[in-house]
Parts: structure tokens; sequence; C-alpha cells
């Protein structure tokens, strides 16, 4: 016998199976595409594992072709019996047609409650899918699977194997053995399943016993909205009122009334079941008044308005009027701008004055948090949903945002897995937690942003398209600041103001020279780096800031005047405090020497001699900064020397 099969892995199965079974009564010899076909193939009889085989094939037969049947391995039929149908699970195999037939077998043998998703070489990613199922072709499995569950390559069937024993002449000698052989494995499966069901009905006595202490009404119908399964609360209720008046036939929330009492209807399809949980409207509105207290104790609130952005320039007043049209709005919004444009701040703004502003504002860095971390704070998670999980599980960052804000600062840098869950919330208005079995409404208004280009991420397929145009009803971008370079002067003052209570310099008493390098600079951290800079010159200036004062990554901006600014940086106290004299001496019209200096110097709290001011003052010479005149001439500034102490 010669087997041809699609995939290595598939021949190797194949053949251990046959040799088991007439392995001592046959040669076999297998061949598979992955490895080559010879040419020629000559046998009694030629076991092809597909039709497909013979339109791929370009091979000379002799010998009786048969199409080989085959059947899901009944072995491993608990371990897809175990699989929740909460999410879609993908059927890997190594082509289309595989796939698809595998997924037609697990059917036929009555296990529907799976929605299965075809997949192989080439398919469409489905990135909502966490489990793969595979007939032994796991090397196929995409890589954002969490979950891979191999339930063997699919075996020659009964029929198969009877047609392949009467073509040799060997069935006699082999039907009892083949015979006893399946009834074995039949008697092994049906242990399985008897163990299998006696889990099951363990199982659903302990759902029931939890249910039955859920205060809220639960129960199910089947398909013809006969109740067969219901928690000790809804007995109370249905008891009162019947099905049909508070059941219909949409999905997700309802409001109905029972005894004059307000209550929320979640319906759940599973199959052709129904689940229903009913809550008291007075239970949610008390519990959303826990969860503003507890957001707003947790500092779940905006601290800046529209009054809070600084600037005078066309770009930011034309980004700001937008801003407030936004506001008014409570669409979704994507924010576009370079770091430390203010993203945040627009977004608390927005959220300030919107019709929200009295529910929570909860913001999130998506690129601070590590994806499984970041997936529990955006949705939360039940208690036992992992290692870790604190008891009674913990609300996402959507259900304590309920009637508020979510802000997504770095959006772009959420995993393509998470994608497809906040998907979900946008379309649906609920969220399922990690472990979670219900579907959870929210009503949140998402403000998300970004410092990446968003066209460009989604062109080259970093962040998805539908995402996108979840996030963007409305779009605001923020200019960067050296679009609205007149906007420096007052961002200078507005920081320090908020830095010192009694300012000691503001923007107008700076040097022309230094106004004219900190507008000459280009910014690239924008209002962020302006903070940084009025920061440190509050620091490190004595007094009114001076060039020479200026942070070294502004003052050797794109690299110009790079060696004199250098040497100007190297300049010590000393050497500054020399030439500040010398000035003095020069506005009075006074021509100092050495020991004149070496006095005044000791004032100001230098301990030099003549001699020591001789040496600096031979220095600054060197550097270009003074000319020394002979004798009692003195010494006088150059106009580098001037220009280093910040005059003209």
């Amino acid at each position: 016998m010669v087997l041809v099969s699609q995939g290595e892995n598939t021949s190797r199965m194949l053949t251990n199976q046959l040799k088991d079974i007439i392995g001592d009564l046959i040669t076999i010899e297998a061949h598979s595409m992955e490895k080559g076909i010879p040419r020629d193939l000559k046998a009694d009889i030629i076991l092809l594992t597909h039709y497909t085989l013979l339109e791929d094939l370009d091979i000379n037969f002799d010998g009786k072709v048969m199409l080989a049947k085959r059947s899901i391995n009944y072995k491993y039929l608990d371990l897809i019996l175990q699989l929740s149908s909460d999410l879609p699970v993908l059927l890997v195999n190594d082509t289309k047609i595989t796939a698809e037939e595998t997924v037609y077998q697990i059917k036929e043998l009555g296990i529907n409650h799976i929605n299965f998703i075809p997949y192989y070489p080439g398919a469409k990613e489905f990135p909502e899918a966490e489990i793969a199922v595979t007939p032994g072709e796991s090397s196929y499995v995409p890589n954002y699977i969490k979950k891979v569950v191999d339930i063997g390559c699919r075996l020659i069937d009964l029929t198969t194997m009877v047609e392949i024993l009467r073509e040799l002449g060997l069935l006699e000698e082999r039907a009892n053995y083949l015979s006893a052989r399946y009834i074995r494995e039949l008697v092994e499966l049906n242990k399985n399943l008897i163990s299998a069901r006696d889990d099951v009905i363990n199982s659903k006595k302990q759902i029931e016993a939890v249910l039955d202490l859920v205060k809220d009404p639960i129960f199910a119908l089947d398909e013809d909205k006969k109740i067969i399964f219901a928690n000790n609360q809804a007995r109370k209720i249905l008891k009162k009122i019947e099905v049909e008046k508070i059941v219909n036939t949409g999905m997700g929330n309802d409001i109905v009334s029972f005894k004059g009492e307000k209550m929320i209807m979640t319906q759940v399809s599973l199959g052709k079941s129904l689940v229903i949980h009913l809550r008291f409207a007075s239970d949610i509105a008390e519990m959303e008044e826990k969860l503003r207290i507890e957001a707003k104790e947790k500092g779940f609130f905006t601290k800046y308005t529209f009054d809070h952005i600084v600037g005078k320039s066309p770009a930011i007043l034309k980004a700001i009027e937008k801003a407030k049209k936004i506001a008014s709005s409570d669409s979704n919004v994507l924010i576009y701008g370079e770091t430390g444009t203010g993203k945040e701040i627009f977004a608390q703004a927005i959220h300030s004055a919107s019709k929200r502003s009295k529910f929570p504002f909860i913001a999130i860095n998506c690129s601070a948090l590590p994806a499984n971390l970041l997936e529990s704070e955006l949705f939360g998670y039940e208690e036992g949903a992992f290692t870790g999980a604190k008891k009674g599980g913990k609300p996402g960052i959507f259900e304590m945002a309920n009637r508020g804000t979510v802000f997504l600062d770095e959006i772009s840098e959420i995993p393509v897995e998470i994608q497809a869950r906040l998907l979900r919330v946008l379309q649906e208005k609920e969220v399922m937690r990690i472990g979670g079995y219900r579907m959870v409404p929210v009503d949140v208004r998402i403000i998300a942003a970004t410092n990446q280009d968003p066209f460009k991420l989604v062109k080259e397929n970093k962040f998805r398209e539908d995402l996108f145009y979840r996030l963007t009803p409305l779009f605001l971008f923020l200019p960067p600041l050296r679009e609205r370079v007149e906007d420096v002067p007052l961002l200078f003052d507005y920081f320090i103001n908020q830095t010192r209570t009694v300012p000691p310099w503001h923007w107008k008493d700076l040097s022309e020279e230094v106004k004219n390098i900190l507008l000459d600079y280009s910014w690239p951290g924008n209002v962020r780096e302006i903070k940084n800079c009025v920061e440190y010159l509050l620091t490190m200036a004595q007094g009114i800031p001076k060039v020479y004062d200026l942070p070294d990554i502004i003052t050797l901006k794109d690299g110009k005047n790079k060696d004199s600014l250098l040497r100007e940086t190297k300049i010590n106290d000393l050497l500054i405090n020399v030439l500040e004299i010398i000035r003095e001496g020069e506005v009075k019209g006074i021509k100092l020497g050495r020991n004149s200096i070496a006095r005044l110097m000791c004032e100001r709290g230098f301990n030099v001699t003549p001699s020591k001011v001789r040496k600096l003052l031979q220095d600054l010479k060197e550097k270009g900064y003074i000319i020394s005149g002979r004798g009692r001439q003195g010494t006088a500034l150059t106009l580098q020397g001037r220009a280093l102490i910040g005059e003209k």
C-alpha cells in the first residue's frame, strides 16, 4: 500500500494507524506533498487522504486508487466538550477544505455549542479568538492565540478500513480484530461521556447553589420560552408575573416594571437558550452613587478647565474653540498632538465643560502597563479569574467611570487583542470582566490621545481601522509650540507664577539676547519642556537669567555656535564675577586694576589674592572676553565678554 497525504504530520500519524492494524500483513509506503511525492506510484492500493490530491498531483498511478474517509479521534472529544461557548474558537488545519471538513464533522457529532471559525494558511486573521482547536496541525496556529487544544490527527474511519481489507482479501482474517478494536474505543468513549455528564451534573448543582445566593433574579428559558432554571429570587417573582410580560425578542438591556418598581433586564443568548438577569433600578442607582463617591475619593475628577489653557496665538485659539464645540457633544474623541502639547489638559477641559462633568474622569496611560495588567485595569476581573486576583473581584475603569469619561492616553500602544475587546465596548456599550459570565452595561464617553500619526498607524496595520473610526467621530489636532511661538512669553510667566509665590523675575526682565535664543528654539518637548526650562532657571540662575544660565540643550540647539557656546558653559563662577566687576567699573567710568578687583571679589565672598586675579584675567584674555591695558589703563570687556554676562 502507498499512502499519499498533504502534510508530513498527517502521513506519520496515519501510517502508524495502518501499521497497528495490518502492518504485519502488508508493506506500507508513505509520501506527503510537504516532503515530495515520486512521479510514478505503483502498489496494490494507493490511498489518498483527500480528493484534492487527485487534482493537485501530476502523478502516474499504477494500482487501485482509494480515498480515505477520516473521522475525529474520539479519544480527545472530552477536550472539545470542556470548551466554553462564550468566545469564538479557531479550528486550525492545513488547508481551507480540511479546516471546514473538521468543523462539519465536529458538528455532526452533536457538538453545536461552540462557534468554530475555520482557519488555515492564508486565512483572514481573527484576533477576537483566544482559543484554537487543531487536529495535529499546531504549527499553523497564529501567535495571538492564548490556548491551543490539540485533538490529534483525524484518523482513517472504520468504513475505509473495511474497504482496504476487502480489496486485499484480508477482511475475513482481520474482521474480528477490527470490530473488537472499534467497540473498545466506543466503550471507552461512552465511559468518558458518562464521566463528563456526571461532571456537568455536579457543576450544574454547584452553579445553581451559587446563583441562589445572588440577590438579583436570574432565570433561563429554552427555545419555547419555557423556564429551565430559576434562582431563589427569580422564583419569587415568576410566581406573580408571566414570563411573556417581561421577555421580548431583543437582546441587550430593557426596562420592565414589577409592582411599580423599575427593573433593568439583561438578556443573553446561549445557543437556543436565553438567560435573563433582572436588577432593581434602585439598587443600580445606589451602586452608581457608591462608585461616584469612591471615584472622587480616589481622585477621579478633573483639575483643569479651558481657563487653564495658556495662549493667544491663532493656532491655540482655534484648537480651544474646536474643543469647546466637542465638549457640547457626547461623541468619542481622538486627540492628536506631539509630546507635551497638553493632550490630557484638553481632555480634562472637554470633560469639565460637558454634561458628564459631575461624573468621574478616569485617565490611564496605555503604554505604561503590560498587556495583561492593562486588560484587567480596563475591563476589571471576577474573583479567582487569575492568580493574585482580589477577593470579590475588581471593577474596571469602564465600570468605575460609568456616566463619566475615560481618557485613554497613548492609545496607539494598546495590543491588538485588547483593541478587539475595546471595540466591543464602543459598539455594544457593555463590558465583561475577565473571568466573568455576564455583560455589564456601561455608559461612558471615550477621549483617546496619541502622539503618533493615527492615519499612518492604520495604513501600516499597527492600529485597527474599525477601532480608529469608532474613536474618531470627532478629531482634535493640537499644534506644536513651534507653530505658536508667540505663546512662549505667556507660558514662561504662567509657569513662573505657578512655581514661585513671589516670582524673582518675569519674561520682560530677560535680556533681548536671552529672549531671542528662547524664541528661536524649536521646543521639541513643547509646553512640558517650557515648564522644565522655567524650573531649571529658577534653580540655577542667580538673579535674572543670563545666556550662560540657559540649559545646554537650548543654547546648543541645532549645533549653531557650538564651539563658542561650549566654551561659555565652561566659565566658572570666579570668571563670571570678575567680568561683572570689570563691567560695573566701566559703567562708573573707573578703570580697575588687580588689587581693586581682588578687594571687590572678597566683598562678594570670594577669597582671592591679586596674584590669583592676575591668573583669572589672563584666562579671560585668552578666551577673548577682555583686553588689558598697561599700568593704570586697567582692563575692559570685549563685545564677546559683554554678551557672556547678558549685555549688548
